[in-house]
């Protein structure tokens, strides 16, 4: 009974750490414990019945519950997945089969007699296995990883080496049961896929890691294009001021006219024609740069026949600092409006931006009508939805790195017909704010 509790535990403990270093290598999706706790029965069992049944089948089959585990409860394209399921099983196979080889070799006699009875030197050998897996899970762990997505071909050549190492490690095995002989060419064979292993990681750190690099380039160009678009507006804001006030000299004469003739009930109604005339502020922040930013986007908004509603409030509390805010802004406004560009003509096209402050946390809310239809998701991440071959979603992430940079959060919902950006911010002191400003 103890010996059975002994193996059934190691059994476990091999589940646990597949489980763990999937996790380690990927995100997870939100509420995974019910799916955890499923692979980690279905690994668990699937090597304890072993134990009461002489099963004609590889154990090695056990990587489909991580894979099917993987696909379900991690984030991620499912060749990545299937890429950290076979260095997982590669790992263990060949540490496993390098203690065989090794203590086969210590022993005078076959490996299966020396270490599949009950004795003390199965205990030691299931304790060597599982700790020359557990450090080289730890080693792969610590590794710094890219964070760039590999290509499709990268990926593919890949899981064909990893494969193939897989089913060359199962053919040594399978051989040197039957000659004990091999031995030698066995234990060479498990130090290349040690290698192997350690390759196939080094690897897909430098694909990642060049993927990595090849995205940043391409953020900057995207963000370069967007800040020039950006400064067009201004520019054109800038145009339309200078308009106004060259034609606001007429219209002075004009009263002055009126005043010298003394039709002062007319003047007053021309002056109130003028003021109907003129378009009214977007915002009042308290901050030129952002009011500049607003009133240009409203304008284009107007242009596009979309309705812009803005409740005025106070940026005190904003830990972001111009430029930074500028761009947070500038981004949810650009967002919404592509949102808006893909309803019906009949539906009604309106964009909503609001401040707010509650305890010490500031938040900003940006709503507009959209199609659910036209939205892309990613598990429950919502994606750029823009058309073309083009680096997309570069906004996104331009938000979503300044905001977690300042200690918030950037959160995306869809209810009903309204899909909402909403930003959630600490509130610093004014010294604090002063200081990012300054500081790099």
């Amino acid at each position: 009974m103890g010996w059975t509790i002994f193996e059934i535990g190691v059994n476990a403990y091999q589940a646990f750490l597949m489980i763990a270093f999937l996790r380690s290598q990927m995100e997870a999706k939100a509420a995974v414990g019910c799916k955890e706790a499923l692979c980690f029965l279905a690994i668990s069992g699937f090597f304890t019945l072993y134990l009461f049944w002489d099963i004609r089948v590889t154990d090695t089959l056990v990587f489909l519950f991580p894979f099917l585990y993987a696909i379900s409860a991690l984030r991620g394209r499912w060749m990545e997945k299937l890429f950290w399921v076979l260095i997982t099983a590669v790992v263990m196979l060949t540490m496993t089969n390098l203690c065989i080889v090794f203590f086969s070799l210590a022993g005078s006699g076959k490996w299966n007699s020396l270490l599949l009875t009950k004795t003390p030197g199965r205990i030691l050998f299931v304790g060597s296995v599982n700790l020359l897996i557990t450090l080289m899970l730890f080693c792969f762990v610590k590794v710094r990883r890219g964070k760039g997505p590999i290509s499709q071909d990268g990926l593919r050549i890949l899981l064909a080496q990893n494969a193939f190492c897989m089913l060359l490690l199962e053919a040594f095995f399978y051989f040197q049961q039957r000659d004990p002989f091999l031995d030698g060419v066995y234990l060479v064979a498990s130090l290349f896929g040690v290698l192997f292993s350690i390759s196939s990681l080094v690897e897909y750190e430098v694909l990642s890691s060049y993927a990595e690099r090849e995205r940043l380039r391409a953020q900057e160009v995207q963000f370069l294009k967007l800040s020039a678009q950006h400064q067009g507006e201004l520019e054109g804001l800038y145009a339309q001021i200078l308009e106004m006030q060259h034609d606001f000299k007429h219209q002075i004469q004009v009263v002055e006219s009126m005043l010298e003739q003394g039709e002062c009930a007319e003047s007053r109604q021309y002056l109130e024609q003028f003021r109907a005339h003129q378009p009214r502020a977007a915002a009042l922040t308290g901050n030129l740069a952002v009011d500049a930013l607003l009133t240009a986007k409203r304008s284009i908004l107007q242009e596009k026949g979309i309705a812009f509603s803005f409740q005025a409030y106070p940026l005190q509390g904003c830990p972001l600092d111009d430029v930074e805010l500028c761009t947070v802004l500038g981004n949810l406004l650009d967002n919404a409006m592509e949102g808006v560009d893909r309803l019906r003509p009949e539906q009604k096209k309106e964009v909503h931006l609001e401040f707010q402050q509650a305890l010490n946390l500031f938040f900003i809310v940006c709503e507009n009508a959209a199609n659910p239809d036209a939205l892309k998701m990613q598990g429950d991440r919502f994606l750029s939805s823009k058309e073309g071959d083009g680096i997309h979603g570069v906004g996104i992430s331009s938000m979503r790195r300044i905001v977690e940079r300042a200690g918030g959060a950037l959160d995306f919902c869809m209810e009903g017909n309204v899909f909402s950006a909403r930003i959630q911010l600490p509130i610093r002191a004014p010294q604090e704010r002063e200081t990012t400003r300054i500081v790099p």
